[in-house]
C-alpha cells in the first residue's frame, strides 16, 4: 500500500510502517515508526507533524448525515472535509443510515472497471453523469478498499464477532464478552441485548444497501454491460463491519458527517495501560494554534524527507512548493502528542473513558464493534 499512498499525495510513509505483528501490535497490525539511515535524530518529539493526507483521499458519503449515532461507533472527531463526491451517495435515500451508504459505496467501488483498459466501452461507473476524471478517482480508492479484504488485513476480520441473532451465541462467549468489559454473570442479559441490537441495525443495513445497489444498477445508461452484484454480496458483511471499525467522526465543518481516512485507517486504540502518542487534526486547525508560517514550514520538512527517501539527497525545492501550492484547510496532519522512539506503535484514542464511573455498556458496545475490549 505505500506506492498507493505516494500515488494519492500521502506524505510521512518513509518514517512509517504498516506492519503485521500480534507481538508487537494491539490490533495485529498497525502503524510503526520506523529507523532512518540519513536522519540523525530518529525519535518524534510533541508537536511534529509526521504524516500529511490531502481531503481529496477521505472516502465519505458527501451528503448531510443526520444520523444520532445510536446504532454505530465513531473514532476521534475530526474538523475536515472532502473535495471529491459520489452522485451515489448523494442521491441516497435519507433513510439509509451513513454506514449502509458508505457501504454500499464501498461495495460499487469494488467492481469498477479500470477506464484506461482497452475493453472499457464507456460503462458510467458511478451514474450517468459522472464524468471520467470522476471515475478515475474512484477506480484509484478501489485499490485502497481491495486491500481491506486482503491477506492480513482480510484476516483481521476473524477479529470481530459474527453479526448473528444473540440467541446464537453460546454461553462461553457471552462470558468472555461480559468479562472483557468488567461485567459480572448477573449482567448477561446486557451481553445479549447488545448483541440483539447489533443483529438487527445490520439486518435493516442490509436491506439499505442492497436497495441502494439495486436503484444504482437500474438507472445505469448501458444496462447490458452492467453484471448484478451477487458476486460482492458474500463479502457484505465483512465490508460492512469494516467501514464501522475504519470509520471516523468529521467534525463540524463535515457536518458531522462520518468518512474513511486512508493511513488513519490503520491505526489502532491504545491497549490498557497506555496512552494515545498521535492525534489528527486538519491544517486549519494547526494554523490556528502555531500559524501558517510555522505549519508550512514543518510540511516543508516532511515534503524533503520524503523526496531524500526516495531519491536521496537532492533538491526538493519543487516538490515542496506543489505541495504548499496545492494545500488546502481541509488537509489532514497526523501529529505527535508525546515523543516517539522508532519501533513504537502509533496508537490514536478512539474514545477516552471516565475511569470506573463509565457505565460499562458503553464499553460493551465498542468492544463489540471493534473486536478487541476498551480500557
Amino acid at each position: 500500500m505505500v506506492q498507493w499512498y505516494k500515488s494519492q499525495g500521502i506524505l510521512g510513509t518513509y518514517h512509517i510502517a504498516l506492519c503485521t505483528s500480534d507481538h508487537l501490535s494491539v490490533g495485529g497490525r498497525g502503524l510503526f515508526w520506523i529507523q532512518q539511515e540519513h536522519d540523525s535524530d530518529d525519535d518524534a518529539r510533541p508537536g511534529d507533524i509526521l504524516a500529511y493526507i490531502p481531503s481529496t483521499c477521505v472516502l465519505t458519503c458527501n451528503s448531510r448525515d443526520d444520523d444520532d449515532g445510536g446504532d454505530c461507533i465513531e473514532k476521534r472527531p475530526m474538523r475536515t472535509r472532502t473535495r471529491t463526491s459520489s452522485s451515489l451517495l448523494q442521491s441516497c435515500s435519507s433513510a439509509a443510515s451513513w454506514q449502509a451508504k458508505l457501504t454500499a459505496y464501498a461495495l460499487q467501488l469494488l467492481r469498477l472497471r479500470n477506464p484506461k483498459e482497452d475493453n472499457y466501452n464507456g460503462t458510467k461507473a458511478l451514474d450517468a453523469t459522472t464524468t471520467t476524471t470522476a471515475i478515475m478517482n474512484a477506480y484509484e480508492k478501489k485499490e485502497w478498499i481491495q486491500s481491506w479484504l486482503m491477506g492480513d488485513n482480510y484476516n483481521g476480520c476473524q477479529h470481530f464477532l459474527e453479526i448473528k441473532p444473540a440467541h446464537e451465541y453460546s454461553l462461553d462467549q457471552i462470558r468472555v464478552l461480559a468479562n472483557s468489559v468488567g461485567m459480572i454473570e448477573s449482567q448477561h442479559d446486557t451481553v445479549r441485548e447488545a448483541l440483539q441490537k447489533r443483529y438487527e441495525t445490520f439486518v435493516k443495513d442490509k436491506n439499505s444497501i442492497m436497495n441502494l445497489l439495486h436503484d444504482q444498477h437500474h438507472h445505469k445508461e448501458n444496462q447490458s454491460n452492467n453484471d448484478d452484484f451477487s458476486s460482492l454480496s458474500f463479502l457484505l458483511e465483512d465490508v460492512y463491519r469494516l467501514v464501522l471499525s475504519r470509520s471516523a467522526s468529521l467534525g463540524p465543518l463535515w457536518n458531522h458527517q462520518r468518512g474513511i481516512i486512508p493511513f488513519h485507517d490503520m491505526i489502532n486504540h491504545p491497549p490498557s495501560g497506555k496512552q494515545s502518542n498521535v492525534e489528527l487534526f486538519s491544517v486549519a486547525h494547526v494554523c490556528e494554534m502555531i500559524g501558517r508560517d510555522a505549519t508550512c514550514d514543518m510540511i516543508r520538512m516532511l515534503t524533503v524527507g520524503e523526496e531524500n527517501a526516495k531519491n536521496g539527497y537532492g533538491d526538493a525545492t519543487n516538490a515542496a512548493n506543489s505541495v504548499l501550492n496545492g494545500l488546502d484547510d481541509k488537509d489532514l496532519l497526523l501529529v505527535a502528542t508525546r515523543e516517539i522512539h522508532p519501533g513504537d506503535e502509533l496508537w490514536l484514542c478512539y474514545k477516552k473513558f471516565a475511569g470506573e464511573q463509565q457505565d460499562p455498556r458503553e464499553k460493551l458496545w465498542w468492544t463489540i464493534q471493534y473486536g478487541f475490549p476498551f480500557a
